[in-house]
């Protein structure tokens, strides 16, 4: 069951995403990297003084050697396909377990995405496709227009209408080739009936009731690792329950032994 669990390494530093690594790479399937590791490690590179520039990339390669083949490049494209294409291309040389883009960029630069990566020549690298963003719910895609308001639709939570507009994402990205796609566990057993058995569904938003470290604040559409497992989730990305557990509870290791633990009791 460890290797269904993706590590969201959401941290600022490079230190930081090397001691997790270092702690939990025995124990679990993968790490996902994305905006705010990203984004800080290049402003340190290009911004901190020099010597400590050079630090920090040697840091990071060591930490891309140390994770080698288990990345998930959780880089959410969305721009005009001929952009996406070649960012895609350069991505492929870090090789990484998955990359993703949002499904809402459209057919032409979901293929565009792909056809960059095959130019790569690197292998085979499956792409995600993001259907709707776990941390909205019908309020806000009201807001921003993806769902319409109708009847007494908007006083609810909306949750047939969320679900087809997942759903919709999710078929249009098997079109496309995609691998699978990034989804609430919520809408999970829908995509797996939808899509078939051999498309991948990879799910953030997992709480567990004890990990009262980790919050939902900014979470709307929430699963638990046995629930999301049960309705059909191939991998569960799961960050602050894990990164953010004190000492006090014994840190991330005891926490994914936990999650394993529970998960491995259920099947």
């Amino acid at each position: 069951m460890k290797e269904k669990i993706i590590v969201a390494l959401d941290v600022s530093t490079v230190d930081e995403a090397l001691s997790l690594s270092s702690q939990l790479s025995d124990h679990v399937g993968g790490f996902k990297l994305g905006f705010e590791f990203f984004y800080s490690t290049l402003a340190s590179l290009m911004l901190d003084p020099m010597v400590d520039a050079v630090t920090s990339l040697h840091k990071a390669r060591q930490l891309f050697e140390q994770l080698a083949g288990r990345v998930f490049l959780d880089v959410k494209f969305e721009d005009i396909p001929e952009t996406v294409k070649k960012a895609a291309r350069t991505l492929a040389r870090f090789r990484p377990k998955f990359i993703n883009l949002h499904a809402a960029g459209g057919k032409k630069m979901m293929l565009a995405a792909k056809e960059g990566l095959i130019e790569a020549g690197l292998g085979d690298i499956p792409v995600l496709a993001v259907t709707v963003l776990t941390s909205l719910d019908f309020q806000a895609l009201l807001e921003i227009g993806v769902c319409s308001s109708y009847g007494n639709m908007s006083e609810g939570d909306g949750v047939e209408e969320i679900r087809a507009h997942v759903i919709t994402r999710a078929m249009l990205a098997k079109k496309c080739g995609l691998a699978g796609v990034i989804a609430s566990a919520q809408e999970a057993p829908f995509i797996r009936r939808m899509c078939g058995d051999d498309f991948l569904i990879v799910t953030p938003g997992i709480r567990t009731a004890w990990a009262t470290w980790a919050g939902s604040a900014d979470q709307a559409r929430i699963l638990t690792p046995q629930l999301a497992i049960e309705g059909g989730s191939d991998y569960l990305v799961i960050g602050r329950p894990i990164v953010d557990t004190p000492e006090s509870e014994g840190g991330p290791v005891a926490t994914v032994k936990r999650i394993v633990a529970e998960l491995s009791q259920s099947y």
